[in-house]
């Protein structure tokens, strides 16, 4: 169901905190978009 991707944390202190929410952002989005829905709703609504 879930594609095995690991967590990207921000190993260096370089990467700022603007950066790493643009790219979290960003891979919200992209998983947003490849998201199915295998349960019913009535299911997801309990």
């Amino acid at each position: 169901m879930h594609k095995n991707i690991k967590k990207r944390r921000p190993v260096s202190k370089t990467e700022t905190i603007f950066e790493t929410d643009t790219r979290l952002r960003k891979e919200a989005v992209a998983i947003a978009q490849n998201f199915v829905h295998v349960k019913p709703i009535k299911y997801l609504l309990k």
